[in-house]
């Protein structure tokens, strides 16, 4: 699949054709992938619309995403979930008082309690997951605690 990678690149980067339309529903990544919907083929596309950057290609991209009739690939799953995690401390109101167990409350999936880690107040605290594979990232969710929401102030993601 490089060949298609490369040649999807090359549209995309040619000066006879124009982003937009390549892009469009009826254009010739939408028609590529109507016409072979198989995974190899729609990971091949994501991976030359990741690699360039663009606001259109991640909009293209949700698109591919939104198609249900397509194979689902790994990319469009939370790839932290239930992955190892852990955090620069723990604070006297974490659940458990083990770094590693608070921490993984953190990427359980658990969306609906009132907060899932608390590490000790001070400067460079973190929290970290290893998703144990690269992956592409084309959105980051972020819950955070409704009660003392300002604590996530000076908030950074590294990667």
């Amino acid at each position: 699949m490089p060949v298609l990678k490369d040649q999807i690149l090359f549209a995309l980067g040619s000066d006879g054709d124009t982003p937009e339309r390549i892009l469009a529903s009826e254009g010739p990544i939408m028609t590529l992938l109507a016409d072979d919907p198989s995974a190899p083929v729609l990971q091949t596309v994501v991976m030359a619309l990741a690699q360039l950057r663009t606001r259109l290609s991640i909009d293209a991209l949700a698109r591919i995403a939104a198609r249900r009739d397509w194979p689902a690939i790994e990319q469009f799953s939370n790839v932290a979930q239930a992955r190892p995690a852990w955090q620069s401390s723990i604070s006297m109101w974490s659940k458990p008082q083990d770094y590693r167990l608070d921490a993984e409350g953190g990427n359980n999936g658990h969306h609906d309690i009132e907060y899932s880690f608390h590490t000790e107040r001070g400067p460079n605290n973190y929290w970290a997951v290893n998703l144990q594979q690269r992956v592409l990232l084309t959105e980051v969710r972020i819950y955070n605690r409704q009660a003392y929401a300002e604590r996530l102030n000076g908030f950074r993601l590294l990667a």
